[in-house]
Order: C-alpha cells, then structure tokens, then sequence
C-alpha cells in the first residue's frame, strides 16, 4: 500500500484514510504493480532472525519460478541481533545468510543499517565534508565486505543550516558493477516519503 500512495504521491497520512477517488486510485496502482510481474517483500519485524527471512526468499522463489524477479526490502538490518549473541557476530551472520540467499535464489536484497553515531558525529574529519562513509556502518564491516553496492543518505541541512531543506544526498560509496565515489543530488519530499 505505501509504494502505490508513494507512486500516486499521496501524502503518507492519507494512506490511512483514502478517500473514495484515492482509494480506486490506489486499487488501479496495486493492479499494474501485480501485472509488472515484480514481487517485493517488506521485511520489517524481524525478531525470528535472520533465518526466517531466508526461508521466506526460499519459499517465494519456488513459488514463482525463476522468471519472476523478487526484491527484499530488510528494515533494517541491525535488528537481527538476538540476546545471547555478540552484535557484531550476529549481523556478520545475518549479512552472510542475506548474500548467499540473494545468489543461490537470484533474489535482489535492499537492507538498511544504521550509521555509528561516534562516526557519524566525526563524519568527515578526514575528508572534510561531513558525508556518511560506508566504514561507518555500525557493529559490522561485513555488511561493506558483502554488498554489491553501499549507498549513503545524507541530509546538508544537518551541518549547514543554509543549505535547502529538501535537499538530500546520496553518497554511491560502493559499486562492484559500475563507478563509485558518484554523489547524486535528490530532492526529499518527507511528506509523501520519496526522493525525486
């Protein structure tokens, strides 16, 4: 339901509570998005583990055949982290169980991570530009080892009040299968949840 208020850019408060005309809005969105023959999943509650999630992508594949691409949303990954378990040594799992899904199931994995914030409020000491840098990613430099690609989000408007507020950066800090170090500018709309 998010992405289709997102791609008909409804505000994300009338997701909620459409009205009549959003609603039929929202069902010929939901419709196409069925017909693009592309299934997400949304993994947001994750205290099972990593291991539920893995047979969820094992399940979707041999349910939809090898033709049908599937992409995994995982918010986020230091959620993994179970008592009893070191965090580092969990995510590094967590990271590993994730890539290895993604290749033996041809299944594309979207993760978000949190920054450490020690890092982060030092961001740029070296560089000097106060940008998020993948070797900031917290309690584990395995998830750098083992993505694909490491994108950063940064907000200007956080160190430099005069920059515009709908301003956002996205950092391509790794990039296995093209250029890196590429800096986009985008512009965040926090009202319908997207960066155009």
């Amino acid at each position: 339901e998010r992405v289709n208020a997102q791609r008909l850019a409804l505000r994300h408060h009338l997701e909620r509570h459409p009205s009549l005309e959003q609603q039929e809005e929202l069902n010929e969105c939901e419709e196409e998005l069925i017909g693009s023959k592309l299934y997400t999943m949304f993994v947001t509650d994750i205290r099972d583990g990593v291991n539920s999630v893995v047979s969820a992508i094992m399940s979707l594949r041999l349910k939809y055949g090898e033709g049908y691409p599937i992409v995994v949303f995982v918010d986020y990954i230091q959620l993994f982290v179970k008592s009893g378990f070191s965090k580092r040594e969990e995510i590094e799992d967590a990271s590993r169980k994730l890539k290895l899904s993604a290749l033996e199931f041809s299944v594309s994995v979207v993760a978000a991570a949190q920054v450490n914030r020690a890092s982060a409020s030092q961001a740029g000491e070296g560089a000097g530009d106060g940008m998020p840098r993948a070797y900031m990613l917290r309690d584990s430099g395995s998830l750098e080892q083992d993505a694909d690609i490491v994108m950063m989000l940064n907000r200007p408007i956080l160190q430099d009040e005069a920059a515009p507020p709908e301003l956002m950066n996205i950092l391509v800090e790794l990039n296995r299968t093209g250029p890196s170090g590429k800096t986009l500018d985008v512009k965040f709309l926090p009202e319908f949840q997207q960066l155009r």
